[in-house]
């Protein structure tokens, strides 16, 4: 898989190997594509490893729910997740002013990602296990899901904290 258009219409997963590391792989076809990594065993916020990208997510102040996207090695952010309702939806700002929307929906265990026309993209679903399991559904091509990745990782992040009663 070069890009997120190879998987349309097919399921990613992100799976945690071990339960007591927090470290995640994201598998399509049972082939490891990308990691997730707190590195240190008090981080919030991890490192993104994902088709042949690494980028950081981080938390710019405790006291606000917006989390930026930098490149790894990078001291500058080039994107940024902003909620923009309680907890149930966000925006992430991309670069040349366009634009994603994640929405939550919780009490179904669903998260989605949508364009700005409000095109589903996205879905993720979480499975309650001992492991914890994610599916990932590619519902359509995208162009700037091929160009920033990451974006479905940040989602899947921010719901598993959301679900887990951390405030993002």
């Amino acid at each position: 898989m070069k890009t997120l258009s190879d998987a349309a219409g097919q399921q990613l997963y992100i799976v945690q190997p071990s339960v007591f590391k927090r470290y995640f792989e994201i598998l399509f076809d049972e082939e490891v594509v990308g990691t997730l990594i707190f590195p240190k065993w008090y981080s919030v916020m991890p490192e993104v490893n994902f088709l042949k990208g690494k980028w950081i997510l981080y938390k710019p102040s405790l006291w606000k729910s917006t989390v930026e996207i930098k490149e790894h090695n990078r001291q500058l952010p080039f994107s940024k997740y902003v909620r923009t309702s309680f907890k149930s939806e966000g925006v992430v700002e991309l670069p040349r002013g366009q634009r994603l929307k994640i929405s939550f929906k919780p009490f179904k265990g669903l998260c989605e990602i949508h364009d700005i026309r409000n095109k589903k993209l996205v879905s993720i679903k979480q499975n309650v296990s001992f492991k914890q399991k994610s599916e990932i559904a590619i519902e359509l091509k995208s162009e700037l899901l091929d160009k920033y990745p990451w974006v479905i990782i940040l989602a899947w992040h921010l719901f598993a904290q959301q679900r887990s009663g951390r405030k993002h």
